[in-house]
């Protein structure tokens, strides 16, 4: 039961990760950036580093510095500080995409 309960489970992620990635191909926006929205969403309600982002989607950091202050400036993501450890982490605005608050969280 629990395998097929697996099966089940990782089936769902796989349609999810699809809706989410042909939402952010739909944005029109070039390949670093969907790394960049993707690898945000996969981060989940905790969000990434910026050095988590840039190692998700295989970019140096300078450039995901970049590219982060513009996809937030057009509202895609929210920037948070972690309290107490001085870093910061980003997660994914769905609804900003077009697609439900609650996918993926």
């Amino acid at each position: 039961m629990t395998r097929i309960s697996n099966q089940n489970h990782r089936e769902r992620n796989a349609v999810e990760f699809r809706r989410v990635a042909d939402a952010v191909v739909a944005l029109g926006v070039d390949q670093i950036d969907r790394r960049l929205l993707l690898a945000m969403w996969m981060g989940g309600a905790t969000g990434l580093s910026q050095s988590e982002l840039a190692q998700l989607a295989g970019a140096p950091r300078p450039t995901v510095a970049r590219r982060i202050g513009r996809l937030e400036r057009q509202g895609y993501f929210s920037r948070k500080l972690l309290p107490g450890k001085g870093g910061t982490v980003f997660s994914v605005d769905l609804g900003r995409i077009g697609l439900a608050k609650d996918i993926g969280t």
